[in-house]
């Protein structure tokens, strides 16, 4: 009897734990368009595939949401195998994989980041400290290749190993540094809450105009450089998604929402997000797709939220449109409750 007992038991948490894997319809479709064999598969327009040290540190975030082990380990895997050689220690993940192999070596410093702090919380979601010594192996490589120090602002991260510092010019990215991600990374190392600040002070010399930029340029006396190609678009997106979802007790939070009061203004007042925004003239153009409009789930009005929720679950996704899924999966996962963050960054695990 006892033993027919364990056995509905085992039988009833293992039909719940199954149902819990497939409540996430989104992560599903996500997952059917873009997952194959460990690795995130997008797509360029002439449909020619492709895979991104992006792509698989969301694919493992949204995996951890879903408490899905076994996809987080694949997608990990072949970070470490394909992006760095065998091995986080040896070097940061390749950006870009194509045809069987690494086509770009260089590596995105936001992803390496995301996936460090992917594996920080895999190390406590899974009791599993192996994890740890991988994230601390990305965070080591970070500092030997990715710090340049600025004489106003002093040492902040670069984008990349290669081709962001140049002539006394850093260029720097603002959407790379998610508030959750950042602080969840300064718990364990104190550079990197250093380096943090001294970003954060770049941003906000750059957000002078009310809105996001994609890019920003400095000099070395901390000065914002001028540029035709001054916009807001499809990087900048990501910015307004961070912010939101980033928990309210974050004090970088709070001090980083008021810089983007031209967004919000327009977002609330006529309905859209738009596509790009010139930073000089502020002149917007287009509309964003359906991951715009996620992205600012959390930061618009209740009225607009509504509107953008109702776009977003009627909207039918395709093979080509990896990146608007993920940022609606980040969007609707934390409207949804299934996950948030602490203070200091950590991943608490909702329904």
């Amino acid at each position: 009897m006892k033993n027919l007992i364990k056995y509905v038991f085992a039988f009833a948490l293992s039909a719940i734990t199954c149902a819990h894997a497939s409540t996430w319809e989104l992560y599903d479709s996500f997952m059917k368009l873009h997952y194959t064999d460990g690795k995130i598969v997008d797509f360029d327009e002439k449909g020619n595939p492709f895979t991104t040290s992006e792509g698989q540190s969301y694919a493992m975030f949204f995996a951890l949401v879903q408490k899905d082990k076994n996809r987080f380990d694949k997608l990990l895997n072949f970070v470490e195998k394909e992006l760095c050689e065998g091995s986080f220690e040896k070097k940061l993940p390749a950006w870009k994989w194509a045809g069987g192999k690494v086509v770009d070596s260089n590596n995105a410093t936001d992803s390496d980041m995301f996936i460090a702090y992917n594996l920080f919380n895999a190390a406590d979601i899974f009791n599993e400290q192996s994890y740890k010594t991988k994230a601390l192996a990305i965070l080591s490589n970070i500092k030997k290749n990715c710090i340049a120090k600025n004489n106003v602002l002093g040492s902040v991260i670069l984008p990349g190993t290669y081709g962001f510092n140049s002539n006394g010019e850093i260029k720097l990215n603002p959407s790379y540094f998610p508030p959750f991600v950042m602080q969840k990374l300064s718990s364990y190392d104190d550079d990197f809450k250093v380096y943090y600040q001294n970003v954060l002070n770049a941003i906000a010399r750059g957000s002078e105009a009310g809105f996001a930029p994609d890019w920003i340029v400095l000099n070395q006396d901390g000065n914002i450089l001028s540029s035709k190609e001054n916009f807001g678009s499809y990087e900048a997106i990501r910015v307004y998604l961070w912010l939101g979802i980033t928990a309210k007790t974050d004090p970088n939070r709070r001090l980083m929402i008021p810089l983007y009061q031209n967004m919000l203004k327009k977002v609330n007042n006529e309905h859209y997000v738009p596509e790009k925004v010139n930073l000089n003239t502020l002149e917007t153009t287009g509309r964003g797709n359906v991951g715009f409009e996620a992205s600012l789930i959390a930061l618009a009005d209740e009225k607009i939220k509504d509107l953008f929720r109702t776009r977003v679950k009627n909207h039918v996704f395709g093979k080509k449109e990896y990146y608007s899924h993920a940022l609606c999966l980040f969007a609707t996962g934390f409207d949804e409750h299934r996950y948030e963050f602490t203070q200091n960054g950590s991943l608490l695990l909702g329904k």
